[in-house]
């Protein structure tokens, strides 16, 4: 498993995310395709990590990850 958001820097969550994309065996224009967009509209979103959540999490979702939420001090995780 990726550890994928863990950082909150801009360069490291968009490494870490086309490191998810690569990984379920997709990519940048299989995203765009996806969502509808131009390549050229989703590459905009991952060079500025603009994301809106729900789309985020829909579309990891599709690629197979889940979103959790822990929290530092006691682990509770929230799916």
């Amino acid at each position: 498993a990726l550890p994928i958001f863990m950082k909150k820097d801009k360069v490291q969550l968009k490494n870490n995310f086309l490191q998810a994309v690569a990984s379920a065996g997709s990519n940048q224009t299989r995203v765009a395709e996806h969502l509808g967009v131009t390549s050229g509209a989703i590459n905009q979103k991952i060079n500025n990590f603009s994301w809106r959540y729900i789309d985020l999490v829909n579309l990891l979702d599709d690629l197979g990850y889940d979103v959790v939420w822990i929290k530092r001090d006691g682990g509770t995780q929230i799916k």
